[in-house]
């Protein structure tokens, strides 16, 4: 948070306003916003109070997924003299570029914030910190150091009164390091128990949140109707979600349900610009189409390439070995041969990645 240099009292109100988002409370965080808003015509002549209530103003659009409203911070934001603007600047922008699947600036972004904070004196801005690297770690692949960072800051959290929500939300990303690594029981054990706080805590964004993951978790066991319990109760414009949805009804062989949802997930994709799922949409809706292979085969190239970009080698791997068995069945040995050896590559580039760590 910044120290008052100019009008001690909007500085103090503006902190305040960072402190409930942080702590992921949105109804004090809605009232402190608007609030912070009766004073906008005072901050004209400070430069200070007016960047940092730019970067608030986008760090709120964030937490409540308000795309419409949502203006990324100007470049020149960068080169604000306070190093405390400055993380919030390069903190914020990787939690937007995470969220849109842009995995490559997000990772350049995190980098350039932690650099920064080892001058910030606050334990939990290091625990926010923390969070939202586990959080990035946990989609590119990265189960064990999401539960390093994601214990690191469920550890400062839990010391702190008023901060429950945080702890519910580091065991959810813990849930999400466990199925990953299809420790199952303890996965479920981590979720149920983010839910109950979530629930006491009435958070409901977060406790759609944990019925997409307990979705997740039942889809990864391959147990679809109940992956589609939780899922229907929970983050209706999430294009993950939508997703999830489709490829559970498909299990099922709901052909209309699944390109229902896929439909809608496309729509979302569209809406909050986010590359991976558009991706992910696309070449499941030429599956359950059952489009030509060459037309399947075009949808998962394009995929690819995208996803070699942002580093997710897990899903290179996966669409690769998928068009190469369809090939193998189609007796065309030669793109067999070339789509395992794509595949074969992502797995070596996700190898060393966790050997780099």
């Amino acid at each position: 948070m910044i120290v008052a240099k100019g009008n001690a009292k909007i500085t103090k109100l503006m902190n305040e306003w960072y402190k409930a988002m942080r702590s992921q409370k949105l109804l004090q965080a809605k009232n402190l916003r608007e609030d912070v808003e009766k004073h906008l015509n005072e901050m004209d002549k400070d430069q200070t109070l007016l960047i940092y209530y730019s970067l608030l103003e986008y760090r709120y659009n964030l937490l409540i997924n308000n795309t419409e409203q949502l203006i990324k911070p100007a470049d020149h934001l960068e080169v604000s003299t306070i190093d405390m603007l400055n993380y919030y600047y390069y903190l914020f922008n990787a939690i937007h570029a995470m969220k849109i699947g842009q995995y490559s600036d997000a990772k350049d972004y995190y980098r350039k914030a932690e650099t920064l904070l080892s001058l910030i004196p606050d334990e939990l801005e290091e625990a926010e910190f923390n969070y939202q690297f586990a959080l990035f770690n946990y989609y590119l692949f990265q189960p064990l150091n999401t539960i390093t960072y994601g214990n690191k800051a469920k550890e400062i959290y839990s010391k702190e009164p008023g901060y429950e929500i945080n702890v519910a939300s580091c065991n959810n990303i813990l849930g999400l390091a466990s199925t990953s690594l299809k420790q199952y029981e303890l996965a479920e054990e981590y979720f149920l128990t983010a839910l109950d706080i979530a629930t006491k805590q009435e958070q409901t964004q977060l406790s759609y949140m944990i019925r997409h993951n307990l979705g997740l978790l039942y889809s990864d066991q391959d147990m679809p109707q109940l992956a589609i319990n939780y899922l229907s109760k929970s983050l209706q414009g999430s294009c993950k979600t939508m997703y999830l949805l489709a490829k559970e009804h498909m299990k099922l062989g709901n052909t209309n349900e699944a390109t229902e949802y896929i439909e809608k997930g496309l729509q979302i994709s569209d809406a909050q610009n986010n590359r991976e799922y558009y991706h992910h949409l696309s070449i499941l809706k030429a599956k359950i189409e059952h489009s030509p292979i060459e037309e399947y085969e075009k949808f998962i190239v394009e995929g690819i390439h995208f996803l070699q970009k942002e580093d997710l080698w897990h899903f290179v791997q996966k669409y690769a070995d998928d068009l190469a068995n369809k090939y193998y069945d189609e007796g065309n040995h030669s793109k067999v041969s070339e789509y395992f050896r794509v595949g074969y590559k992502a797995k070596i580039e996700m190898e060393k990645r966790s050997a780099l760590k």
